[in-house]
């Protein structure tokens, strides 16, 4: 964590550092401002992929001067009050993903059609996502296979508390079987469900595996997007994207 800030404060430093100097370059004209704080952030994102941090850090170094960027360039009146709501969905939505080291990042629709491949068509399962998110997978699988009971864990207070009112449109309108849970994953009982579902990230892959050796049952699925257990898969399924490769089915 530590580590990170401080990649960060360098980051914006040398952010900070190109855009003064590219403006001392340019002289004064009126795009000065502009060009200035797009070269501050275009440093700053260089600098921290270049040391190599994880994407919520990335996009904290590119919003931080963008904030600045909309306030003076662009001429949007932002008082205290917005930029202090802007700062707390912010907050909301990606201090629970620095903290736990699982960037937030959705699905692919390609995803979406080779998990649907996955779920029978004729009989109620259980499916649920560790890490749901805004909840946009439950919901194409709930209108795709309408026995499933779709269900999700998310420890983002945002991305929760969205979900949570989606849902209950969703299950008032359409009648669908979505639900989504405030909960930790290693606090949560995997046992009586018939798939499981993880995007997360290498380092908890193992501690999530041990969890689905011990708790999930015989019969049952768990994938994991691109990052692969400590076992071999039963299937692997190519995705042919940049940042989901494959997907890892371990049949239990």
């Amino acid at each position: 964590m530590i580590k990170n800030i401080f990649h960060t404060l360098l980051a914006q430093t040398l952010g900070f550092v190109m855009g003064v100097t590219i403006g001392y370059l340019i002289g004064a004209s009126e795009w000065f401002y502009m060009i200035v704080l797009l070269s501050h952030i275009s440093g700053a994102l260089f600098a921290a992929l270049l040391l190599r941090l994880r994407r919520p850090w990335v996009y904290l170094n590119a919003l931080m001067p963008l904030g600045i960027l909309l306030n003076t360039v662009a001429g949007l009146p932002m008082s205290s009050t917005v930029l202090c709501l802007v700062f707390l969905f912010l907050a909301f939505l990606f201090l629970p993903t620095i903290v736990s080291g699982v960037p937030y990042y959705p699905s692919s629709k390609v995803v979406y059609e080779q998990i649907l491949k996955l779920i029978p068509v004729d009989r109620p399962i259980r499916f649920i996502d560790l890490g749901c998110g805004f909840g946009t997978l439950l919901i194409h699988i709930s209108k795709n296979r309408p026995l499933c009971r779709c269900e999700g864990l998310e420890i983002s207070p945002m991305a929760w508390f969205v979900t949570k009112i989606r849902f209950f449109f969703y299950r008032l309108v359409k009648k669908g079987k979505c639900y989504v849970r405030f909960k930790d994953l290693f606090n949560f009982d995997l046992s009586t469900y018939d798939i499981v579902y993880t995007f997360l990230a290498p380092p908890p892959m193992p501690k999530v595996w041990d969890k689905v050796v011990k708790e999930m049952p015989e019969g049952s699925i768990f994938i994991s997007n691109t990052f692969e257990a400590p076992a071999k898969a039963s299937q692997v399924i190519p995705l042919e994207g940049k940042l989901q490769k494959n997907l890892f089915i371990y049949r239990r």
